[in-house]
């Protein structure tokens, strides 16, 4: 911020010294962008045309491009720390996508902006979303966004394949004379200054009104790990070189994750989706449907899923079979199905309620690790599925809540077949299951009655049917009961 006087002199505010530029040409209206100076500033916050890669001209950093660095700067500020309409998983996207995202320029190797940027300097589609609670905040980047968005409109260009229609050409000569206005009004170094003082002036802005400071919550997604281009210092090649020299290869985690392994961080810290389900069963059908009583299943689930856990020293595994459902669902909808390992983390607990007249039924699943974005959600019949759960792809409006709905189907399911399994075994019917239909051993006659056979009563909807097994085969039918 300088002012350059009628007599030649300047004067102004000088923020950095090592950063300055020599000023002695005052006369000379290019002194202020001479060529020896390169760009400098925070990534996140310099304007968009030094750090866009279709920028033909030499980014040759100016008064201009210091000014809309300040715009980008009170946004970020603005969307951060005062109070808006923006929910937090769509902040932290709009956080992410308008000043860290970036990616490498293929032919130069440099690090480029992303789109989104851009297109909200463009138009007016990030601020009218988030609502800026305070009227002097929300008018004072409406007015800068108004007049730097000027130094990358092209009307020519955005209406010239409408220009045989008289509305766009009326449309158009608009915005022509807007952008002229606007790059006038850059030009006058008191512009911003006097734009501030203004509105702070204003008495028909409300300045009081929600002026308090709001920390906003924001999503921790690894998706939204910041990837911010660092600039090559003499110094940081030289700690880049040392650090190449010191070690062949690297793990930013250190296998602390920890990834398609059973540990107990994952069980503590959670990973991936953490997710609590819960369904109360009513009496009549635990009786009816479940062929058990609510007393039998709370007693076979605390022995089963934690005591008998417990003694076998599990880490997550105080399920009856979560596993099982959770690697059918992982395999139908394209998931990674060595994660099953850490995604089978699992508690169901199952108590009386309403006077023990009826059951309540809970699972907690702390590491679900799913998408519905890349892998094997690309292939045809994996994307059927998801398309028929309608979680298909990424959500349009809020970055991950596919992925979570998917979680929660996950849990709905496991808590499905948790449910059944421990019924039939308090039920008797697993271990008549078993011993009726295994086929671990061919029948020989050896399986007749008398000759050291075992009898086994199998019901059914005609009643009772007795059948024989040899005894090789009872002892594997024993095994499957120990499950």
């Amino acid at each position: 911020m300088f002012e350059r006087h009628a007599d030649g002199t300047v004067q102004g505010y000088l923020i950095d010294w090592d950063l300055s530029l020599d000023l002695t040409l005052a006369s000379d209206p290019s002194a202020e962008a001479q060529p020896e100076r390169t760009v400098w500033g925070t990534w996140q916050f310099l304007a968009i045309r030094l750090v866009d890669p279709d920028t033909t001209e030499a980014l040759i950093q100016n008064r201009l491009d210091d000014v809309e660095s300040f715009y980008h700067l009170t946004l970020w500020m603005a969307l951060r720390y005062t109070a808006h309409e923006l929910k937090s998983p769509v902040l932290t996207h709009a956080l992410r996508e308008n000043f860290d995202a970036s990616y490498l320029e293929f032919l130069t190797g440099e690090a480029c902006i992303g789109t989104a940027r851009p297109a909200n300097m463009e138009s007016n589609h990030l601020l009218r979303k988030t609502r800026f609670a305070n009227e002097g905040i929300r008018t004072i980047l409406q007015e800068m966004k108004m007049i730097l968005s000027q130094r990358y409109i092209a009307p020519k260009n955005d209406y010239e394949e409408k220009k045989r229609y008289p509305a766009s050409r009326v449309m158009r000569k608009a915005a022509e004379d807007m952008k002229v206005q606007g790059l006038q009004a850059l030009e006058d170094p008191k512009w911003l200054p006097n734009l501030l003082q203004e509105s702070l002036d204003d008495p028909m802005i409300n300045w009081e009104a929600n002026k308090g400071r709001v920390d906003h919550v924001l999503q921790k997604f690894s998706r939204y790990a910041k990837r911010i281009p660092k600039r090559k210092t003499e110094s940081s090649l030289q700690s880049e070189e040392f650090r190449k020299s010191a070690r062949k290869s690297a793990c930013a985690v250190g296998d602390y994750c920890t990834d398609k392994k059973p540990v107990a961080v994952n069980w503590i810290e959670e990973r991936g989706k953490s997710v609590v389900a819960e369904a109360a069963v009513q009496g009549s059908v635990v009786k009816s449907v479940l062929k058990t009583t609510v007393e039998a299943l709370y007693n076979l689930c605390v022995k089963k899923n934690l005591v008998g856990s417990a003694m076998a020293g599990s880490v997550g595994g105080f399920n009856a079979h979560a596993a099982n459902i959770l690697t059918a669902v992982f395999l139908a909808t394209g998931q990674d199905p060595a994660q099953n390992v850490e995604s089978s983390n699992c508690m169901t607990l199952m108590e009386p309620i309403n006077d023990g007249e009826d059951l309540l039924v809970t699972i907690t699943m702390p590491s679900v690790e799913v998408g519905t974005v890349g892998g094997g959600t690309i292939l045809s019949p994996q994307q059927g599925i998801l398309e028929m759960l309608g979680i298909k792809g990424a959500h349009p409006t809020e970055p991950g809540a596919n992925a979570q709905m998917l979680a929660r189907i996950v849990a709905a399911a496991v808590m499905a077949g948790e449910l059944s399994l421990l019924s039939a075994l308090a039920a008797g019917h697993l271990i008549r299951a078993h011993m009726a239909h295994n086929r671990s051993a061919p029948v020989t006659p050896a399986s007749a009655r008398g000759e050291g056979g075992l009898l086994v009563k199998a019901e059914d909807e005609a009643g009772v049917e007795e059948k024989t097994v040899s005894r090789n085969v009872s002892a594997a039918s024993l095994s499957s009961f120990s499950k």
